[in-house]
């Protein structure tokens, strides 16, 4: 749970400005919250209670979004790595003077960048609509 201000509202989202505090820039969410011009985060959430602009409210994740996103950050170049070693282990043909251990993991090493590169798009494309995914839980003032 986090504490923020509603800094705008659009429609049924409201944006809410985060402090930011040190554990934000290790966050597998700061993909999502936009830093503005005074060092705070800005998250666009679900505005189901009907906050106004300036008051203080409660948030928190209203589903599994940051599961989904460390799935995508680690599972990806996982499964790209093992994928392309096994494609390499099958397909690639012997080269002369190299050994078959090295090329498998230049291969592995690509599926890593690749997997990570799609998982990166991916986020990307996930984090443009998250206001259905945090929403206000509580209205402090």
């Amino acid at each position: 749970m986090e504490i923020g201000y509603v800094s705008r509202i659009e429609g049924d989202s409201a944006y809410v400005t985060l402090a930011e505090k040190e554990a934000c820039s290790d966050c597998g969410a700061n993909i999502i919250c936009k830093s503005d011009s005074t060092g705070g985060r800005e998250l666009k959430v679900s505005n189901s209670l009907g906050a106004k602009v300036g008051n203080e409210v409660e948030i928190s994740e209203s589903g599994i979004f940051l599961f989904k996103l460390s799935a995508l950050q680690y599972g990806l170049p996982f499964v790209g790595f093992i994928a392309c070693i096994l494609l390499a282990h099958f397909f690639l043909p012997p080269y002369p003077g190299i050994a078959v251990e090295l090329l498998l993991f230049g291969s592995g090493l690509l599926g890593i960048v690749t997997g990570g590169f799609a998982g990166w798009l991916w986020a990307k494309q996930m984090a443009g609509d998250t206001a259905f995914t945090f929403s206000i839980d509580k209205i402090l003032s």
